[in-house]
């Protein structure tokens, strides 16, 4: 009798580890699954009424507030999603990845969060919600000049901002792309040129831009070049109440401010002051 029943018993005990490792199996597909998933409908941000082409540039500005580097931007447009992609180094030195799916249609535009954890905590998701929701407050309009105030911006542009604002990467090698905004709040009107703005290196060493042979051939072919090209700064004068917006290339490098000389056109003095690199 013995002997007939143990391989019935061995039959179910094999059984039983099937079924547990069938069991075994699909946790690991859902778990698979789980990874990488959006956040739940509830931490998805609806903006009604924004244009889709603000959808994008609003995505890219709410990753770098959140402290990203943003490492990709594809625009959305009605037929098809975008998504913005960006890193970020947490304290104990790994990497973390957060990724925003943009969709935009009649009604608006609808950002939704990519939780990367296999268990996820949604702390991007619910941070995104609301730095989005702020900046999205902010009026798109470019700000008025300041009365009294002279002021410059430099703002470097990685590979996402040329993708979003130029439609493409306009350089040939690894120089630096800048963006100067200047701003003349005062009474009387200013010039600036190239050699009047440097970069600071990281041992505090100005660098000019490149000019010459060597600032054509930093530039690639395509539309995006062709818009640097015809955006390049010159000597320009700034009339009072006014602004421009002109670009830079420097050499390869890693800056973090920048020194500007503004000209006043009536006494011939300069005005210097050191901004930081956006």
């Amino acid at each position: 009798m013995a002997n007939r029943t143990a391989p019935n018993q061995r039959a179910i005990d094999g059984g039983g580890r099937m079924r547990q490792n069938g069991r075994v199996r699909w946790l690991a597909v859902t778990l698979i699954l789980l990874a990488g998933c959006p956040a739940p409908r509830r931490y998805a941000v609806e903006q009604p009424g924004m244009p889709c082409e603000r959808g994008t540039r609003l995505g890219y500005e709410t990753m770098q507030q959140l402290g990203y580097t943003v490492t990709e931007a594809v625009e959305a447009t009605r037929a098809a999603p975008g998504r913005v992609v960006g890193t970020k180094r947490r304290p104990d030195g790994t990497v973390d990845r957060a990724v925003v799916r943009v969709t935009c249609d009649a009604e608006g535009v609808v950002f939704q969060p990519v939780e990367g954890d296999l268990v996820p905590t949604y702390e991007f998701s619910r941070g995104f919600g609301y730095s989005s929701t702020a900046l999205a407050k902010q009026p798109v309009a470019e700000r008025a000049v300041e009365s009294g105030r002279l002021e410059a911006t430099i703002e470097a542009i990685d590979v996402p901002r040329a993708t979003l604002d130029l439609g493409g990467w306009p350089m040939a090698d690894e120089d630096v792309l800048v963006r100067v905004t200047v701003r003349n709040g005062a009474d009387r009107p200013v010039v600036v040129e190239p050699s009047s703005i440097k970069l600071l290196a990281p041992n505090g060493e100005p660098v000019l831009a490149l000019h010459g042979a060597a600032l054509a051939a930093s530039l690639g072919t395509g539309s995006a070049a062709a818009t640097v090209r015809a955006g390049l700064l010159g000597r320009t004068r700034v009339e009072p109440g006014t602004r421009i917006q002109r670009f830079l290339v420097f050499p390869p490098g890693q800056y973090g401010e920048a020194q500007v000389a503004l000209e006043d056109v009536e006494t011939g003095e300069a005005d210097g002051f050191q901004v930081p690199v956006r």
